[in-house]
């Protein structure tokens, strides 16, 4: 999505999540990601804002992402896990690394890199099974597996949405710097 074709809309949130979503707005922005950065690199981590968006559906989350994106002139990448399953064995774990190696990609010849936006995290990062019953069970451990490393080592910024937190790994949880949950706006956010 680019940002350029993202209309501008007004969003309305608690008071705590308007502070969450303010930080969050200072890091993706041009001079704040940089000097993220800037302090990661000293740190010697991967120089990435990671970030969870959940909440009822309808609060705002998706669209909360693309006016982040169009106010820091970020463009998003959208990552559609229903597109990077396949029915043969190993495909889909390929699948997952490519987009992420595709995602290092286009960090490495853009100026200003795009946000990777994992909508419906929770079909992605969903909780690992400690005991398989069937092919697929040990398929998703390795996928999840492999999201965590990428997660790990990436640079740039990933902003996952969900509706089902209750859903996701907890060491997915832990790797996110901002976790925010977005309720339906109460009078006070509506009257604004």
């Amino acid at each position: 999505i680019k940002s350029s074709d993202i209309e501008k809309k007004e969003l309305f949130y608690s008071a705590e999540a308007q502070s969450e979503i303010d930080g969050l707005r200072t890091m993706v922005s041009q001079d704040g990601f940089r000097r993220a950065c800037e302090i990661l690199a000293r740190k010697k981590r991967s120089q990435s804002i990671l970030s969870l968006l959940w909440g009822p559906p309808g609060t705002g989350k998706t669209e909360s992402v693309k006016q982040l994106a169009l106010e820091s002139g970020r463009d998003i990448i959208v990552f559609d896990a229903s597109k990077v399953l396949a029915s043969n064995w190993g495909s889909s774990e390929k699948l997952h690394r490519g987009l992420f190696r595709a995602y290092k990609y286009v960090t490495a010849v853009t100026e200003n890199v795009p946000i990777l936006l994992l909508n419906e995290a929770d079909a992605a990062l969903s909780k690992r099974l400690a005991n398989f019953e069937k092919a697929i069970d040990k398929s998703e451990n390795i996928i999840s597996n492999i999201l965590l490393e990428e997660m790990e080592t990436m640079n740039g910024i990933l902003i996952a949405t969900t509706n089902l937190i209750d859903n996701i790994d907890p060491a997915f949880g832990r790797r996110f710097l901002y976790k925010t949950q977005l309720l339906n706006p109460d009078a006070v956010a509506r009257t604004g």
